[in-house]
């Protein structure tokens, strides 16, 4: 049984991309997948450093109304 296994098996060869050929098409459009993910990434945390800022910008806001507020009604 071993031996019908192991004579069916054909060699296992790695892809482009593991073995390092850079002009091959797999490892061009595993690198552009890779720079397409960073770019969507750095949008994303772009957006929430934005909305962040805005959070904060308007918490003070309102913090400097509220005590305006309160020392007018004084």
């Amino acid at each position: 049984m071993g031996t019908l296994i192991t004579s069916t098996l054909q060699p296992i060869f790695a892809c482009a991309v593991c073995t390092g050929q850079l002009d091959d098409a797999a490892t061009k459009a595993a690198n552009m997948g890779i720079w397409v993910m960073l770019f969507v990434l750095m949008g994303v945390l772009s957006c929430l450093g934005s909305f962040i800022i805005n959070l904060a910008r308007r918490s003070r806001r309102l913090a400097l109304e509220a005590a305006e507020i309160d020392i007018n009604k004084r």
